[in-house]
């Protein structure tokens, strides 16, 4: 193991870096190589929020506190760049024991108050303690771990492993190039000093119900795939229920794809690719050449070629591969402002849909770039405003979706592949209007600060009118589709329950049950929650 020389260039880092506060709350910034001592250590983990509305929020979560044995506080600053559902945070801290006395955020709910008795972990000089990944999970439906009754909690995970660190370290923090890194000590948490038993059986527990269910692909057998946080694919079959796999990197997932072949594509944050040839049973990596950064959505066309949207930033490119997938060609890009985000649009505001050949992606904010596989082209379209809810296109072309134009959430709709957009026939308050066949579709009414409940709403006219088939099935729903093998209607919410409807939309099932070979784990002596909610 080399020893951490002094950091050079880390100025260009301060943003992703860490604010240095004494105990009279004297602020020094740690932003150059003249503040970092050559006798300090490093401190990494990861910080996943697993709990209500994970997919929209995680940028909300900006800084983590530690202080040592003498009350001395250390602020760090959250890292997302790469990431959709995880933060990193990096610092440089000088050697002795540490404890985290809060994690912040931009929101008034985004804050979780530790136990100052838990979390004891060693930092020891020029070497790097990677602590893992730290999951914030939350009691809001039947995942409930025995023994503790807080609303939102933190595990850790017991055994770390580096997941990629040394080289996403070099990437994000260039004053890290040159140093070794390679080795990492991980020296994790210090057992001997914890004064409570770790449950490995609550974190895998909690990883095992892994949130998020965005962007569900139906597979030739009739289930359908969903991306979670923490490395987890979970697959839902109407008959069958819930599996769930594991795809070897603790990273969320954002995409899948299934190929011609059989095989299966995830993609996720990190720069995560990886592939499958035994239904998820083991996966390898085949991210190649492709650069650091967000695999959004994954689509396979051209009998074959993969494409994927990835962005980094605030930079977006479409790459394309074929055969083993052992290069990706950069074949469209394009550049989108910073702009603050509204609600929802983290994840909605990049989004790929392919109809008639071509490739149709939703840019933040208020840009669809359409690209043509035959000529290599692409064209930029103005959409009506920042997009509220996912873009759909109906099997007749017909793209709807729900913008924010004037204040209010307003949907609309393109018939010539959004080159111009016009009010649709539609209450305002319906959300996500997603079409079956060109006739039948399905939307949710979400009436705005008044006494009426939310609403499934139904046409049969291919959009011309809409009435009210039954009562949502939740307030928080995220998605609505349909399974074109069962003839199911389904939903997922903000906590990742799934609804289903065999009829049409009339009544509906909720399927939320832990997946099976997942049971919840036996109390341990004490909880192993380290940041009850406050």
């Amino acid at each position: 193991m080399g020893t951490l020389m002094p950091l050079r260039g880390i100025a260009r880092a301060a943003a992703a870096m860490l604010l240095l506060f004494a105990a009279a709350c004297q602020t020094v910034s740690l932003d150059s190589a003249r503040d970092h001592k050559p006798g300090n250590g490093i401190v990494a983990f990861k910080f996943v929020t697993n709990s209500y509305l994970t997919v929209i929020f995680q940028d909300h979560w900006t800084w983590a506190t530690i202080a040592d044995e003498a009350g001395k506080s250390f602020t760090f600053t959250a890292v997302t760049e790469g990431m959709t559902r995880s933060a990193l945070y990096v610092g440089s801290v000088p050697p002795g024991r540490y404890h985290f006395t809060g994690f912040e955020g931009k929101l008034a709910f985004a804050s979780a108050k530790p136990n100052e008795r838990l979390g004891n972990f060693l930092v020891e000089a020029g070497r790097v303690t990677f602590l893992g990944t730290l999951i914030e999970h939350a009691n809001q439906d039947r995942f409930v771990l025995p023994g503790v009754n807080s609303r939102t909690y933190l595990l850790y995970d017991p055994k770390p492993s580096p997941d990629g660190l040394t080289a996403v370290l070099n990437i994000l923090f260039p004053g890290l190039q040159g140093v070794d890194l390679d080795p990492v000590t991980f020296i994790g948490w210090d057992r001997r000093r914890a004064p409570v038993a770790l449950n490995l059986g609550a974190f895998d527990f909690v990883r095992r119900s892994s949130r998020g269910l965005i962007d569900p692909v139906e597979l030739a057998d009739g289930s359908i795939a969903f991306g979670s946080v923490l490395g987890q694919l979970r697959l839902w079959h109407p008959d069958r229920g819930w599996r769930n796999l594991d795809v070897g990197l603790n990273r969320g997932i954002e995409a899948f794809a299934e190929l011609p072949s059989g095989a299966w594509l995830v993609g996720g944050e990190m720069g995560m690719l990886r592939r499958s040839f035994d239904h998820g049973a083991s996966w390898h990596d085949v991210k190649s050449d492709l650069p650091y950064g967000v695999v959004h959505d994954l689509n396979v066309l051209d009998g074959g070629t993969v494409y994927l949207t990835h962005y980094r930033g605030t930079e977006f490119a479409l790459y394309r591969a074929a055969g083993d997938l052992g290069h990706w060609e950069r074949v469209q890009s394009a550049t989108f402002e910073p702009a603050g985000r509204t609600w929802g649009s983290a994840v909605q505001g990049l989004t790929t849909r392919v109809h008639g050949g071509h490739l149709y992606t939703t840019l933040p904010h208020s840009r669809l770039a359409v690209f043509d596989p035959a000529t290599r082209r692409s064209t930029l379209h103005d959409m009506p405003g920042p997009l509220m809810s996912p873009l759909r296109i109906a099997p007749d072309g017909v793209m709807r979706g729900t913008f924010a134009v004037f204040v209010a959430h307003n949907p609309y709709l393109s018939r010539d592949g959004g080159g111009s957009w016009h009010g649709a026939n539609i209450t305002r308050y319906a959300h996500m209007p997603g079409f079956r066949d060109k006739s039948f579709g399905m939307a949710i009414g979400v009436p705005s600060l008044t006494q009426r409940r939310s609403s499934v709403l139904v046409t049969r006219d291919g959009g011309t009118t809409w009435s009210e088939a039954a009562a949502a099935p939740h307030v928080g729903l995220r998605w609505i589709g349909f399974s074109n093998r069962a003839g199911v209607a389904f939903a997922t919410d903000d906590i990742s329950r799934l609804y289903y409807s065999r009829d049409e939309g009339r009544t509906w099932t909720e399927d939320s049950v832990p997946p099976p070979g997942a049971p919840a784990p036996k109390p341990a002596s004490q909880s192993a929650a380290l940041f009850p909610r406050r």
